[in-house]
């Protein structure tokens, strides 16, 4: 043999079949291998591997031995020829016998376009033989630039018959480290092309276990139509091959182009594989995946997945179960979103649970179970929903479009099948922020609300399937105590939309936020309504009664109409108007068209059995200066007529006409009237055509114009109208011929009224009034007036800002008291007098009772049984909000005067003083029942608490007082003493004087019941009083008298003692005994007495 280097050979090796059963068990398949694809590159890496270590083993054994340096490089040869079922080319063979090394160089395994091509720049084996253990170690395995190619789909030879899972050669065969470095695969396999650019391959031997790294950079997944970019890949686990063989992949990171996956897991039992493993898997452009992945298809998906799971095979069926999310998904028509779930699948049922999308604002939780085991794929769902937004839901079911808003919060049980698709649940949801709109969802910064209310809870069953959602008993309370129920049918085909109805028995439109699109409404309904079309065209009609209903600030009262409303045309109708408000009744029609800003309106209103105080609390709430007239007492009257309106609502047109009876206008009653009125919105103008107001033979006309340009021009006057036409001062008793005119003009910023009113030889009854000259101007803001009536004049003025605030003054003169007294107080009788006064009176015109002011008397006189009352000086009167309050007025008379001092507060309650100093002269003139008085009384009184309920507490102080009471033989004089009095009681302190020249001491008292007597209980001791019984007869009394008993009937008693008693008469006894015919006196008549006394007499 030709001298050459130990174990080295050049060019083309000659091929040596190695013994058979070497190859029997390195070229095995794994039990349940199906096909010829098996992992063709672990078989080659194996096949190195024991190529390798063959050599090397064998060079150890017979390291001394020709044969096998000449022909150990021709054994690897076989061996990877064997392993490959391909040629095999080696441009450099190396052997180290004593080293246990071989390096291969140019090794090439294969044909061009064959079933395998491999081209490997390097290879090189280093391997350590323990023949006490019976084992080879592989100590180091390096390949460097390997180029494989493998074409899966062209046919190859079986793999040999009763080949082993792993062969017994493994157990005792060591790893070392291998390495393979900067190496290309490409893989064909029918359509399939995977080609990695850049790839290598570390393992390390850990005792029996084996770690094992491998990356790659690059690379490309061609599939039929379609491509997937590898980015990069790093994989790391640790492989045991000893008894059935275990892998555990600790790391396996995959980076595409399109979507990117990380896996770990174990997998034990290579022979009857069982697998445990954990994967995320990303992808955040499923528009570019689906483009790539599926050209073509008519599928539009848009928007990023991520799942975490974990799978399990090999022990019992396969498992499946981890956590999904997606973001901004869209999938065709639907739109699911943002969403997490965890998900559950095994071959019998898929269950999602912690199922988490928002929808808008809010959000849908819970679980979905489907059962794989049935071909009908039952289903069962339980969500709940937190501040779910409709449109946003049928949004992502592809419903866009919506025309409402609504939030709710609840929960929702469904059972059914998916195929086919039929789905039965129940609800039990709290609503919020319900809205019908003008225009789409989409378009909602601009959209008005139609209809809505803030708060609901709703009930009911819903089916659905693949054409509709059905709601049945849906029952809905909305706000706090409406009730409708529904019953409603949703179609998924906007064409045909939805079909509702609706009933209720007390739907509150207050709580449906008062209003209708931009107009208020309100009142309590029953209705009966019905709402269907597509979505884009729904069509509202029913049928409701309503109390208190209110629109367009319109106060209709109680009424039935027909409603109906569709959003194609945007027109809301209410027709078969009847109506009754308060007294009133009245029937017509109103439509509104929201289709334009203008919002056209077209009303036709019939007045039957109507009344001005129930129309103008109907209208107050559009014209709020209507709130003036608003009392009944001040404009009411019956009227009867047509009104019509059409036009814009912001400016209609219509005419008004109407026949009036039994009119009042500010305390002034009119028996008939009519009116004609038209509104022309185009100008705009308000025309008052004719409005003629009758009072008897009297009329009142007014006519004119409001507008254009908000201008007035309105005039009115009066006909046949006297004083005694008005109505107000009935009691008043005037009289004389009175005009009036009136003139309205300016614009309505600044407008311009003046009034006149005159009359001649007015008469107030008696009294004469003279001529009279009331006016009143109004210019802009600022109103004035001045009033002369005879001796009388009034001047005031006002500005309409804010509350109207306002002064006034005035002057009283009155000549000839007497004519107004009678006038005033009929009971009062007075000779004559006089009055003169001045008075200033501020405030405000809305609040005209918290007004303040005072009145200041200069002069007063009253003449009375010729006795003249004045006043002792100016007397100011101070009266306002607070109360009124005078700090003196006082009046005297001859040897008279009296003072009054104090007022009553705002709470009502009484402060007043009274002193006074009476001569007894005035009392005959006060006190009918006295005929002579004298002396002097001092009162002295305190008045407190209310008007109604008074506290009095005073004392009289009698001084040398006489008096005479008329019918009673009895006359008192010297009298002198003190009496207490309140508004209980009167008690005599002391009292004692002369009574018919003999003395007389008086006590005791009267109960009193708010300052009426209701007990009298007094007691008198009298002694040598002379009292006349008749004219011819007189006598003496001494003793004691007791008055007890009620005012009008007290009993009168005592002990009396006739001490001297004469009677007196001239006797003409001759006279007498002749005079045998003539007759007895006639019997003195008594007048009645207006007291009834009673006597119980012992003699």
């Amino acid at each position: 043999m030709p001298p050459h280097r130990a174990g080295e050979c050049r060019g083309r090796l000659p091929r040596r079949r190695a013994s058979r059963w070497i190859w029997g068990r390195s070229t095995g398949t794994w039990r349940g291998s199906r096909s010829r694809a098996d992992p063709v590159l672990s078989r080659i890496l194996v096949a190195l591997g024991l190529a390798a270590a063959v050599v090397s083993g064998t060079a150890v054994a017979f390291l001394r031995t020709d044969f096998v340096a000449n022909n150990l490089c021709a054994y690897a040869v076989a061996t990877i020829e064997e392993a490959t079922a391909a040629r095999v080319d080696v441009s450099r063979c190396s052997v180290e016998p004593e080293q246990g090394k071989l390096t291969i160089e140019g090794l090439r395994v294969g044909d061009p376009g064959g079933r395998i091509e491999l081209d490997v720049a390097r290879v090189f084996a280093q391997v350590k033989v323990r023949p006490l253990l019976q084992k080879v170690r592989l100590e180091r395995l390096e390949v460097d630039y390997p180029r494989l190619k493998l074409a899966l789909d062209q046919a190859g030879p079986s793999p040999p018959s009763g080949g082993q899972c792993l062969p017994d050669l493994l157990d005792r065969f060591e790893f070392g480290r291998v390495k393979i470095r900067k190496a290309s695969v490409e893989v064909r396999a029918g359509g399939t092309h995977l080609a990695i650019p850049k790839a290598a391959l570390a393992v390390r031997g850990q005792g029996t276990q084996l770690a094992v790294s491998v990356s790659t950079r690059g690379g490309s997944l061609e599939l039929p139509g379609r491509t997937v970019g590898l980015i990069s890949s790093r994989t790391a686990g640790v492989v045991d091959l000893r008894g059935t063989g275990t892998v555990e992949l600790r790391r396996a990171d995959v980076i595409g182009t399109e979507a990117s996956a990380f896996v770990k897991g174990k997998l034990q039992n290579l022979c009857e594989p069982q697998i445990e493993a954990a994967a995320n898997v990303r992808v955040d452009d499923l528009k570019g995946a689906a483009a790539r992945l599926l050209p073509g298809s008519a599928l539009a998906i848009q928007g990023g997945i991520s799942a975490d799971a974990t799978v399990s095979f090999g022990r019992g069926p396969p498992h499946l179960r981890g956590d999904l999310r997606l973001k901004a998904v869209a999938l065709d028509q639907f739109f699911p979103g943002d969403g997490h779930l965890r998900f559950d699948l095994t071959p019998s049922r898929v269950r999602l649970d912690r199922l988490e999308v928002p929808v808008g604002r809010g959000q849908v939780n819970g679980s979905v179970e489907v059962s794989l085991a049935d071909t009908t794929l039952p289903l069962a769902a339980d969500l709940q929903l937190r501040d779910m937004e409709l449109p946003e839901l049928l949004r992502k079911l592809g419903l866009q479009h919506a025309w409402i808003l609504l939030r709710t919060t609840g929960r929702v049980q469904a059972k059914g099948t998916l195929s086919p698709f039929r789905l039965a649940g129940e609800t039990s949801l709290e609503l919020a922020d319900f809205a019908v709109l003008d225009r789409t969802y989409e378009k909602r910064p601009q959209a008005r609300k139609m209809l809505e209310f803030a708060r609901g809870k709703l009930t009911g069953t819903v089916l659905a399937d693949p054409e509709k959602i059905v709601a049945q008993g849906v029952a809905i309370e909305v706000g706090a105590g409406s009730h409708v129920q529904v019953e409603s049918t949703f179609f998924t085909d906007l064409r045909k939309g939805m079909q509702l109805a609706a009933h209720s028995e007390d739907l509150s439109l207050d709580d449906l936020r008062g209003h209708f699109g931009p107009l208020p409404a309100g009142g309590v309904l029953k209705l009966a309504a019905t709402a269907s079309g597509p979505y884009k065209a729904l069509a509202i009609e029913g049928r409701t009664a309503a109390q208190g209903a209110r629109f367009m600030d319109l106060s209709l009262g109680d009424l039935t109409t027909k409603v109906a409303f569709d959003t194609a045309s945007m027109r809301l109708a209410f027709t078969d108007v009847h109506a009754h408000k308060d007294r009133s009744s009245y029937r017509g029609r109103i439509a509104v068209d929201f289709s334009s800003s203008a919002m056209p309106v077209d009303a036709h209103v019939e007045l039957s059995d109507a009344y001005v105080n129930d129309l103008v609390d109907l209208a107050v709430g559009l014209v709020p200066e209507l709130s003036t007239v608003e009392d009944p007492d001040l404009v009411d009257g019956h009227v009867e007529g047509v009104i019509d309106v059409k036009g814009p609502v912001a400016a209609p047109s219509g005419t008004a006409s109407l026949e009036l009876d039994d009119l009042i206008l500010w305390g002034e009653s009119f028996n008939s009237g009519m009116a004609r009125l038209s509104l022309h919105g185009g100008d705009p103008r308000l025309q008052i055509d004719e409005l003629v107001l009758l009072h008897g033979e009297a009329a009142l006309r007014v006519a004119g114009r409001f507008g254009p340009r908000w201008q007035l021009d309105i005039d009115g006057r009066t006909e046949n109208f006297t004083l005694a036409d008005l109505d107000f001062a009935q009691r008043a008793r005037l009289s004389g011929a009175m005009r009036m005119t009136a003139h309205a003009g300016g614009v309505s910023s600044h407008p311009t009224v003046n009034v006149s009113l005159r009359f001649s030889e007015g008469m107030a009854d008696e009294a004469d009034l003279g001529d009279g000259d009331l006016s009143l101007t109004l210019d802009g803001k600022a109103l004035s007036w001045k009033a002369t009536v005879g001796t009388h004049g009034v001047t005031g003025q006002a500005r309409l800002e804010g509350d109207i605030p306002y002064s006034c003054s005035g002057t009283l003169r009155v000549a000839e008291l007497p004519q107004y007294v009678d006038l005033l107080a009929p009971d009062v009788d007075i000779e004559s007098g006089s009055l003169a006064a001045a008075f200033d009176v501020h405030g405000s015109l809305l609040r005209w009772r918290e007004s303040a002011g005072t009145m200041t008397l200069s002069q007063l006189r009253i003449v009375r049984s010729d006795l003249a009352f004045e006043n002792d000086g100016p007397a100011q009167v101070t009266f306002g909000p607070e109360g009124i309050r005078t700090e003196r007025l006082a009046l005297r008379a001859p040897f008279t005067t009296a003072q009054l001092s104090g007022g009553r507060g705002r709470d009502g309650r009484l402060d007043l003083r009274l002193g006074a100093s009476i001569d007894g002269r005035v009392l005959p003139g006060l006190m009918p029942d006295v005929e002579h008085a004298s002396g002097t009384y001092l009162v002295q009184a305190v008045v407190g608490g209310s008007a109604k309920n008074p506290t009095v507490l005073g004392n009289i102080r009698i001084e040398d007082g006489a008096a005479t009471l008329r019918g009673l033989p009895v006359a008192a004089r010297a009298l002198n003493g003190s009496i207490s009095f309140s508004q209980d009681a009167l008690v005599i302190d002391s009292l004692s004087g002369k009574l018919n020249n003999g003395e007389a001491r008086v006590s005791g008292g009267i109960e009193m019941e708010r300052l009426v007597p209701k007990k009298i209980d007094m007691s008198a001791h009298v002694s040598d009083v002379n009292v006349r019984l008749q004219e011819s007869a007189g006598a003496i009394i001494d003793g004691d008298l007791t008055l007890f008993g009620p005012p009008l009937e007290p009993v009168l008693g005592g002990n009396l003692v006739l001490a001297q008693m004469k009677y007196t008469e001239d006797v003409e006894i001759e006279k007498s005994l002749l005079d045998f015919s003539r007759r007895p006196p006639t019997p003195k008549v008594l007048t009645k007495s207006p007291i009834v006394v009673r006597f119980d007499l012992d003699v």
